[in-house]
């Protein structure tokens, strides 16, 4: 720096001038000129304002691939919205098919009202998952047990005591009906059979449990036990109505392992 007065080269220094709120020195900076004794304080170097640079202009390249990848994006999402659409309206177009049966239909005569439709004539089916069994036919009720039904018929009563005695129905108009099985036993060991395991079972709905008949002239079923690889056929006697007829029941044996149906056998 060079001396407004002489122009020769002055010489820059410090010196304290004040101190800060903590004690310390302070100083600030002077040139001063030896031959004209001039001193000159100089500008504090932080207080100087920051020396502007030039912006630097944004890279082109970068802002063409944003720009790029921005109309990609865009014309994706207007496809999207406009193929749905398309497609509905082919799927509303009708087939040349459809219109020629709707054409048809259109050009049919209506049905008159004296014309009526006749029924066909179905044979009603049995739609539960129940087995029916046939008369005189075996089925196994287990893995090692069969039965079979060889009749059925009603009886007003049942003699007992070689003829001397006989059991008739408590109820009022009502009478037994006496059904005739053979229980098998397939197994190596001894098999139970009892009375309560059968079910006599109306078309109707209704359920009857067996009738407990003892010391009957007749063998019946209470609770008795098949030996192994034999057979051994009894009665069963249910009260039923009078007026009831044989066809209409189903005997029904109880299966009681899990998973199991149960068997219903027909009797006549």
């Amino acid at each position: 720096m060079r001396c407004t007065k002489c122009g020769n080269e002055m010489r820059v220094g410090s010196e304290e001038y004040c101190k800060d709120v903590n004690g310390n020195p302070m100083y600030k900076n002077f040139a001063y000129c030896d031959t004209c004794r001039i001193k000159s304080e100089l500008p504090d170097i932080n207080s100087m304002p920051p020396t502007h640079y030039p912006k630097k202009k944004p890279n082109g390249c970068l802002t063409a691939i944003l720009v790029t990848v921005l109309s990609v994006l865009m014309i994706g999402v207007i496809g999207s919205l406009f193929l749905p659409s398309k497609k509905t309206e082919l799927n509303t177009n009708p087939t040349p098919s459809a219109q020629n049966s709707v054409a048809e239909s259109t050009t049919k005569p209506p049905k008159k009202e004296n014309e009526t439709s006749k029924p066909k004539k179905t044979k009603p089916k049995e739609t539960d998952s129940n087995k029916y069994v046939a008369i005189n036919k075996y089925e196994n009720v287990s893995k090692k047990l069969s039965i079979k039904v060889n009749n059925a018929s009603k009886r007003s009563s049942i003699s007992s005591g070689n003829g001397y005695l006989a059991y008739t129905p408590d109820e009022d108009n009502s009478t037994y009906l006496v059904i005739n099985i053979t229980v098998k036993n397939n197994s190596k060991n001894s098999k139970r059979i009892e009375s309560s395991d059968f079910t006599l079972c109306s078309k109707n709905g209704e359920n009857y449990v067996p009738t407990l008949i003892v010391a009957a002239d007749d063998k019946f079923f209470s609770y008795d036990v098949v030996n192994p690889n034999m057979r051994q056929s009894g009665n069963l006697a249910f009260t039923i109505p009078r007026k009831s007829k044989v066809s209409n029941f189903y005997l029904k044996y109880g299966n009681y392992e899990i998973f199991s149906d149960d068997i219903l056998f027909k009797l006549n």
